[in-house]
């Protein structure tokens, strides 16, 4: 076997372990759901962000909020 279709077949054996499937994008959930079996289950795509702060929510070294 390739080494393609030995990942695939590992990233397989997760998603059958797996109860629910999250994606970082459209497209790689596009991917997934053509190149490998989801068995139905339920997939959520969670775009990767950043959060526009004017002052950081941690105080630096403590762990505590400010």
């Amino acid at each position: 076997a390739s080494k393609k279709q030995r990942y695939l077949a590992y990233v397989q054996k997760l998603i059958n372990r797996a109860n629910a499937l999250i994606y970082i994008s459209e497209f790689s959930r596009q991917d997934v759901m053509k190149n490998l079996d989801t068995n139905g289950k339920p997939g959520y795509v969670i775009h990767n962000g950043t959060n526009m702060l004017d002052q950081p929510l941690l105080t630096l070294g403590t762990g505590s909020p400010q």
